[in-house]
């Protein structure tokens, strides 16, 4: 069943977007895989702790949170990766893990990787492990303004610069 706080949302902000399904997947990688969608374009979702507070992180499905980076281009004295146990009752109408990546349903801040493609399109879970938003990276930006980071978030073993010579672009620029 499809998230209704999810859909009210997009639609309040006239959003372009579609809902697809496919069978239950319980990592990013494993959705990327089932539906047919490219890793770097498939998202997920990593819930951080900012100083103390929470904050969502979208990246592409392979890639990982390099806390110490983090901290130092978002200037704060310490992040972590929340545990489960921690945020599970912030995201009540959510299947655990399969949050969407919108500050106005939480409340809380989304930083977003550079390293997806903003002439591409972009998928996330939609609360649920069976459904997935699909909308392009333009929209999604326009609709969520995510702050774009670069350093905290990489592919396992591609630094920041080598992932954006290989997506083709030197650096991105949110306008």
């Amino acid at each position: 069943m499809s998230f209704k706080r999810l859909i009210d949302h997009l639609n309040s902000q006239q959003a372009k977007f579609s809902l697809e399904v496919h069978s239950q997947a319980y990592t990013a990688q494993e959705v990327a895989e089932r539906a047919h969608i490219h890793g770097l374009n498939m998202g997920k979702v990593v819930v951080i702790k900012v100083d103390g507070e929470f904050a969502l992180c979208l990246l592409p499905s392979h890639f990982h949170v390099d806390c110490k980076a983090l901290a130092k281009e978002l200037e704060a004295r310490d992040i972590s990766i929340a545990h489960e146990s921690e945020f599970v009752a912030h995201f009540p109408q959510c299947e655990t893990g399969a949050i969407p990546p919108f500050s106005a349903l939480w409340e809380m801040p989304v930083y977003m990787s550079f390293a997806f493609d903003v002439a591409q399109d972009i998928y996330f879970n939609a609360g649920n492990w069976s459904e997935i938003v699909h909308m392009s990276c333009e929209e999604y930006i326009r609709v969520e303004q995510p702050k774009v980071i670069s350093e905290g978030v990489q592919a396992p073993g591609m630094t920041p610069p080598k992932v954006s010579r290989r997506r083709g672009r030197e650096a991105y620029t949110q306008h």
